[in-house]
């Protein structure tokens, strides 16, 4: 009888260079995926880019998170009897910037609560006079309107209060200062 060969030859040294190497085996296994293979790495890097730029343009856009904010323009009219101050009126805006550890939630806050915000600033200055506007700083006014602003807002959130586009009208012994008299057009005296 024919001597049979077992399946399982032990292979000489000479055979293994026969055998292709792991490198060789992935490369020929998923050479024809090496188109997919680059179009995942790609697909990964612009995900990750376009996270990197959505996550820097949240944060850019937090940061830009405007200091002051601008809650309207306002105007003192005084009272007609006579008066120590020569202020008869006043027109400006108001502007308010947040303390930076309070920041997005005064934000919220005076947002849900601008009217409120802004009806308490005209009953203050339903109940000014003339003499808040004399100072050239508005020091006290502004000091008011802070502490008005805090209360309504129910927390310590305002820096500075800035006031803006002042116009101040004044009167002198109860005529505005620059009226001009009226001139009878019959006159031809003149």
């Amino acid at each position: 009888m024919p001597e049979e060969t077992s399946p399982t030859a032990v292979e000489s040294p000479d055979s293994s260079a026969d055998k292709p190497s792991i490198k060789q085996r992935l490369v020929a296994r998923f050479g024809a995926s090496k188109w997919l293979g680059l179009l995942i790495v790609t697909t990964v890097a612009v995900q990750l880019l376009g996270l990197w730029y959505v996550n820097h343009r949240i944060h850019r856009s937090q940061s830009t998170v405007p200091n002051e904010i601008g809650l309207g323009h306002f105007q003192y009219v005084g009272d007609s009897s006579p008066q120590r101050s020569s202020i008869a009126e006043a027109s400006f805006d108001v502007h308010i910037r947040l303390l930076d550890e309070v920041k997005s939630a005064a934000q919220a806050r005076l947002e849900s609560r601008r009217f409120k915000v802004q009806q308490d600033i005209e009953q203050l200055l339903r109940q000014a006079h003339g003499g808040d506007f004399e100072d050239p700083t508005l020091a006290e006014l502004k000091r008011q309107f802070q502490e008005l602003i805090n209360q309504s807002l129910d927390m310590h959130a305002v820096s500075e209060v800035i006031i803006t586009d002042l116009s101040i009208d004044r009167v002198d012994h109860g005529e505005l200062v620059g009226a001009s008299e009226a001139s009878d057009p019959n006159d031809k005296s003149g």
